[in-house]
Formats: structure tokens, C-alpha cells, sequence
């Protein structure tokens, strides 16, 4: 299959690329900075795009992909609003329309909406998510509720991980619930390994297809 990663040079995107080439994928690195992409494969293409929000050169940036990846994220910043991830999917989804792909794989987090029978963790509520990842989350949101409100022509899948580091894979079972916001009661991190090796499964594992799931590890 091949692959339109967005996002490929930050460290879910660099995990991403790696794992889709070991499975033996073709990846379509769409990009602003060429430089920042380290890895060297016969079936890895690098292609500079001046400006992600030109739906014009997105599209031809896309031109021969299967499906897409968007690993995209902003910095968060108290002091600065974004809307990165709202104004990107407009783009992204009408290159996909017109180049004839129907496959969306994009990541999200954790807590990016609020259900009060089942409110995320405290320290996420109540310290993070109004504090350091207001306007990231809400945009992550708003994001998700586009995508269900205008993306039927699409087999997206909306993955949500909990708090991620490690880039090494933990070997643990990995818990996936579809159209829930956290995990209550299992593990609030996970490695960005295995978020990466989730997302790529997802490629040719249609069981999450036109769902948004929330992933982490059994404690």
C-alpha cells in the first residue's frame, strides 16, 4: 500500500514511517522541511509542500497514494490558539476526494471531548486539559466533529492515545474501545511505539473503520 504521512517529521510520524517500511509499504512523506527526514528506503519518497492548507498542492502531493496518515500536531502553548488540526482536515479530506482515496488514519488524544458519566482522568480534567492543552484539545474536537459530519465518502479511523513517550514497544496488550474519549481504569501512558504500530495495523485491519477509538495498555 502506498502512504501520504502528514506529519512525518515529528516523533510519532518518524515512528510511523519506519514501521510502515518494515511492513513493506510505500510511504509518501508530505512535508515543509525535507532536511528533518533521516530515514534513507528504496520505497520512501519525500515530497516538499510549501504550504499544507493549499488544497492545489496537497493534491498533487498526494497524487498515486492508497491511503493517508496524519500525524500532524501543534505545539501547546497556554499563551497561543490553534487551529492546525480544523483547518488541515478541510484540506486534506478534498485532496483525498479528488485523487479518489478513501482511507483516513489520523491521531488525536485522549480527553478531547467530555462526557460527565464518565469524565477523564483528574489530572487531565482538571489540571492539563484547562492549563497547558485547552486550545489543542478543543481543536483535536472539533476536528473529529468535522470529520463525522462531512467525511461519509471516507473509511477514516480516529485514533486517540493517552500521554505518549518511549519510542521502544512495551509488549503489553493493547486496549482499543471505539467512541469513548479516555480508558477508565487502565493506563494513562503508553509508548509512542506502540501508538505507531497501532496506527499502521490499522492499514489493513478494517475493524475500526468510521470510528474514533481511544487506545492505551493494560496496567
Amino acid at each position: 500500500m502506498k502512504i501520504a504521512l502528514l506529519g512525518a517529521t515529528g516523533p510519532s510520524g518518524i515512528l510511523v514511517t519506519k514501521i510502515a517500511l518494515e511492513d513493506g509499504h510505500n510511504v509518501c512523506a508530505i512535508v515543509r522541511n525535507p532536511e528533518k527526514i533521516s530515514e534513507n528506503h528504496a520505497n520512501l519518497k519525500v515530497v516538499k509542500i510549501a504550504d499544507i492548507f493549499n488544497v492545489d498542492e496537497m493534491e498533487r502531493a498526494m497524487k498515486g497514494c492508497d491511503a493517508v496518515i496524519s500525524c500532524l500536531g501543534a505545539r501547546a502553548l497556554l499563551w497561543q490558539q490553534t487551529t492546525l488540526y480544523s483547518d488541515s482536515i478541510i484540506v486534506i479530506a478534498e485532496a483525498m476526494k479528488r485523487n479518489g482515496i478513501r482511507r483516513l488514519i489520523a491521531m488525536t488524544a485522549w480527553c478531547t471531548g467530555y462526557h460527565r458519566n464518565n469524565p477523564g482522568p483528574i489530572l487531565v480534567e482538571w489540571f492539563f486539559k484547562p492549563i497547558f492543552l485547552p486550545s489543542t484539545l478543543r481543536n483535536m474536537l472539533e476536528m473529529e466533529e468535522w470529520i463525522k459530519l462531512n467525511c461519509d465518502n471516507l473509511q477514516y479511523t480516529i485514533v486517540r492515545p493517552p500521554g505518549i513517550g518511549s519510542d521502544q514497544p512495551s509488549g503489553k496488550t493493547l486496549i482499543v474501545k471505539s467512541d469513548v474519549y479516555h480508558l477508565r481504569g487502565y493506563s494513562s501512558y503508553m509508548p509512542r511505539y506502540d501508538v505507531a504500530r497501532f496506527i499502521v495495523d490499522c492499514l489493513t485491519d478494517h475493524q475500526w473503520v468510521n470510528k474514533m477509538v481511544a487506545i492505551t495498555l493494560n496496567k
